[in-house]
């Protein structure tokens, strides 16, 4: 028997070619004195022969960074929302070599809650799954046994990007502990950062980045622990009978015709 499934097609444009990240002359920012908005960012961790760098810009204005030798013991990092409030604590409890999941999860779940185009407002994203019984006002995973999608979209336009990257890695540690799932998709505005395409980035972001004299996308580059868990997570993916994918596909997948 013929199986059919439901298709979410939520906001956005997916994009289906693979974008290059070599060479690109896309300007990393304006004059940092020109900017008077640069505070609370990050953190970002970077792994640079086998020593652990951290950044963050602290509330002060001030660009934070230390070095271990090593990955400390219980090392748990401090995330702050642009408007000076501590959100949360993230544990980073191992350097991770993440693996992508299954495209094709068969596994069907009491509850499903899913939710896309989050693009930097953590305010709002935070609201609503408190409201759903998702997390609780501490941030923490009380969704128990069920799943939780988010279909894409988290770069460009607020100001709190990082922030709710961070609270995806931190629930889906809770999550599998609770025997739920967290499964977070990429939208189009994942591969348009990565690929420098920065016409919807806030200039917060691109004057930090040009602080470090780098481009804004090498923050979550293969040598960053958020870099190497986006690296590996899927633009469509099965879950139970549904199919998600951010927006739809392209022609050319289309045209492979298959089944």
């Amino acid at each position: 028997m013929k199986k059919i499934y439901s298709i979410y097609f939520l906001l956005g444009l997916f994009i289906t070619a693979f974008y290059s990240c070599g060479e690109d002359l896309t300007p990393v920012g304006p004059d940092i004195a020109e900017i008077t908005h640069f505070r609370n960012d990050g953190p970002y961790l970077f792994y640079e022969n086998g020593r652990l760098k951290i950044l963050e810009v602290t509330k002060d204005n001030a660009l934070n960074i230390r070095e271990e030798s090593g990955l400390p013991a219980g090392l748990k990092l401090d995330v702050y929302s642009d408007d000076n409030q501590l959100l949360f604590q993230v544990p980073i409890n191992k350097i991770e070599n993440f693996e992508r999941p299954a495209w094709e999860n068969r596994t069907e779940y009491a509850k499903t809650f899913a939710v896309s185009d989050l693009h930097g407002r953590f305010d709002l994203f935070a609201a609503i799954l408190k409201t759903g019984e998702v997390i609780n006002d501490k941030y923490e995973w009380i969704y128990g046994s069920n799943h939780l999608v988010i279909d894409g979209d988290i770069f460009d336009r607020g100001k709190d990007v990082p922030q709710i990257f961070w609270l995806f890695y931190k629930l889906e540690d809770e999550a599998a502990k609770a025997g739920g799932t967290v499964s977070f998709l990429l939208g189009n505005h994942e591969p348009l950062v990565l690929a420098n395409d920065l016409r919807y980035t806030k200039d917060k972001y691109k004057v930090l980045a040009q602080k470090l004299n780098m481009n804004y996308p090498k923050l979550f580059g293969p040598d960053t622990e958020l870099g190497k868990w986006l690296g590996t997570r899927n633009t469509m993916q099965t879950i139970g009978s549904d199919l998600y994918v951010h927006a739809g596909l392209g022609k050319n997948f289309y045209d492979r015709n298959l089944s």
